[in-house]
């Protein structure tokens, strides 16, 4: 499948409106730690083994505190992630258990070192529940290395064969770089080994550590992306005998796989919210790296107060329905596709309102498709060359 966005919202999430008029806080992307047992040589909030002393993790009964919170928002769905959130296994665990008994939707990103029993047999007993796991290689030699922990690999993968034991439909995820992208057939033979539910492909991302694989030229370019996208969907996904998810921007999509694939918007911003291991509410991880994403702290601030009032998010409402600058502002999809990533956006141009990285650099080089322009050039002229120099001005 062509996968052009991730929607985390789901039919059963809570209808309520806020007392302001403002939109439910329906999803909630969980950094829970910024520690993890892995270096990871993308990781865009920069997790590892020292870092765990960043933020003061919070306990369980206060993670309660502040879901029961989020619960009276609107809150549908939580999105464990890090760090590695299995680095604090008790507080995750329970945390999951509590939002189960309360009918959130539960998933999990995790590097699969650390799987048990117990975590695998609450995935397969929870319905709407989903786990993503990340190997970014078939092989030792290419996932230990970019993972920085030998037999990274191994506990990996016996991870993946602990879900398949207890048959939940897991997501294989690979980030793709100069070294592993000729390995996209073996990396989807190994996902049917496996028994994946699926597998993803994402370049690796340009902030954090991924802004030093672009400036050792590890990341791939601009040309590159396009065409490892150009391959995945007209030579891998028609065959792969597995879904195949990637995240185009919907403007290097043939029709026919918009027309069948996409959903509307694929930022979160006007539904979600970002929280990191001491409470801190942002817009997501990238609160780590862009203080302009932070708005305040919910053991500090009532979280109503931080969702309806922050004076920070409100300031990104008006800019994001004011409407997506650059090239998104020409674009034939820019009503649906609505610039995608916001954080994307911040981390390359400083502003929730500034194009799409991609595409932006796309139009900047020639390379964004000129069936897809509908406006004044003007308005994407005006964006040429403001790209920070480690994102996709390169």
């Amino acid at each position: 499948m062509v996968e052009l966005c991730i929607n985390e919202e789901t039919s059963s999430e809570k209808k309520v409106e806020n007392s302001n008029g403002s939109r439910p806080l329906r999803s909630i992307y969980l950094y829970i730690t910024s520690g993890c047992n892995l270096r990871c040589k993308h990781c865009w909030i920069e997790a590892g083994p020292e870092e765990r002393k960043r933020r003061k993790e919070l306990d369980f009964e206060q993670w309660r505190g502040i879901m029961d919170q989020a619960i009276e928002l609107g809150l549908g769905s939580v999105k464990f992630t890090g760090g590695e959130p299995l680095l604090i296994r008790d507080t995750t665990y329970q945390l999951m258990c509590y939002l189960r008994e309360k009918e959130i939707r539960v998933t999990m990103e995790t590097n699969g070192t650390l799987l048990d029993d117990e975590v695998a047999k609450f995935f397969s007993e929870t319905k709407g529940s989903y786990i993503s796991v990340s190997l970014d290689g078939p092989n030792a030699e290419l996932h230990d290395y970019f993972r920085s922990v030998k037999g990274a690999y191994d506990r990996t993968v016996e991870g993946m064969a602990l879900l398949a034991k207890y048959k939940v439909p897991y997501q294989l995820i690979c980030a793709v770089h100069r070294d592993n992208c000729d390995t996209i057939d073996d990396m989807i033979a190994l996902g049917k080994e496996l028994k994946a539910g699926s597998v993803r492909f994402l370049p690796v991302a340009r902030t954090g550590r991924g802004s030093d694989m672009v400036r050792d030229n590890q990341a791939l370019d601009l040309e590159e992306t396009i065409d490892l996208f150009r391959f995945l969907m007209e030579e891998v996904v028609p065959s792969a005998g597995i879904p195949v998810c990637i995240s185009p921007t919907p403007a290097f999509c043939a029709w026919p796989d918009v027309k069948k694939n996409f959903k509307q918007g694929s930022c979160g911003l006007p539904h979600m919210a970002g929280m990191l291991a001491d409470g801190t509410f942002a817009l997501c991880g990238i609160g780590e790296q862009c203080s302009d994403t932070i708005y305040g702290n919910a053991l500090e601030t009532p979280l109503k107060e931080l969702w309806e009032s922050a004076p920070s998010l409100q300031k990104q409402r008006e800019k994001m329905e004011s409407g997506i600058e650059g090239i998104c502002s020409i674009c034939v999809f820019r009503n649906t596709c609505k610039g995608q990533c916001r954080a994307a956006a911040m981390d390359a141009y400083g502003t929730v309102d500034a194009p799409h990285p991609f595409c932006q650099a796309a139009y900047d080089k020639g390379l964004f498709p000129e069936s897809r322009i509908i406006g004044d050039r003007a308005a994407a002229d005006a964006w040429v060359g403001k790209q920070r120099e480690y994102c996709w001005a390169g």
